[in-house]
């Protein structure tokens, strides 16, 4: 890290409030809590993150594992639908985008690690995938 120092930008505020003008980044790594926003505005982060990465530039972001069954038998029915709201959005990003995955076991709780590569012509959003 001390040897990239000058090219690492760290940035304290909302991805979708910033404004990127031209700037476009490499490599973006999120440990934002997914699950406790709505399924909206993960897509919302998530198209954004994919449009602030360059031509093949790398998302990096980790879910803990065993959360979702555990979320299943203690949520209420609204917010079970709300993670698998979430859940399909997470889903479908990684399907369309995802470049691999691993898990980090010494992390507790344990921590499934996905990587996302941005394509050429990515839009950012959930909507325009579908329609290709």
């Amino acid at each position: 890290m001390v040897a990239a120092g000058d090219r690492i930008r760290l940035l304290p505020e909302s991805i979708t409030d910033l404004d990127l003008g031209e700037h476009r980044y490499d490599t973006i790594v999120s440990c934002l809590p997914f699950t406790n926003f709505a399924p909206e505005r993960v897509e919302a982060i998530l198209g954004r993150y994919l449009r602030a990465l360059v031509p093949g530039g790398h998302l990096t972001f980790f879910a803990y594992l065993g959360t979702r069954h555990l979320r299943a038998l203690t949520s209420t029915r609204a917010e079970a639908r709300r993670h698998r709201a979430v859940d399909a959005v997470l889903d479908a990003y990684t399907s369309r985008y995802g470049v691999g995955r691993h898990v980090v076991w010494d992390n507790v709780p344990p921590a499934r690690v996905h990587h996302l590569r941005a394509s050429a012509g990515h839009h950012g959003d959930l909507c325009a995938m579908r329609d290709r």
